[in-house]
């Protein structure tokens, strides 16, 4: 063989090979970028909720505190409009409480959000 021969007989066989190797390798370059933005993606969120979750437990302290302040106000005026609001407020179940202040921090996010939009 020639020395003409040779090289476009490695050119037909290298440059298809070559060609393919590139497209694998873009191929795993922009699935490597994918997985690397749903990770930060990921990451973000699970910040949002540990947030969320923290902000939630603030309200449940809130509550109660304001709860055992109308328990504290109903034992020295003796009202008997106080004790029966008491009465109910006390009557609310937990799992109502929880929802009612998750409902109410998902609407003062989108107000927060509105506000800023």
């Amino acid at each position: 063989m020639t020395e003409s021969n040779e090289y476009t007989a490695s050119h037909s066989i290298l440059l298809p090979f070559l060609r393919e190797m590139s497209w694998r390798n873009s191929f795993k370059d922009k699935i490597s970028l994918t997985i690397k933005r749903v990770m930060v993606i990921q990451a973000k969120r699970r910040k949002v909720q540990q947030l969320n979750t923290y902000k939630l437990l603030v309200l449940n302290r809130l509550w109660n505190r304001e709860v055992n302040k109308f328990r504290m106000g109903a034992m020295k005026t003796k009202d008997k409009k106080v004790k029966k609001f008491l009465a109910e407020l006390s009557s609310i179940n937990d799992e109502v409480r929880d929802v009612l202040l998750k409902n109410y921090l998902k609407r003062c996010s989108i107000r927060h959000a509105l506000a800023f939009f």
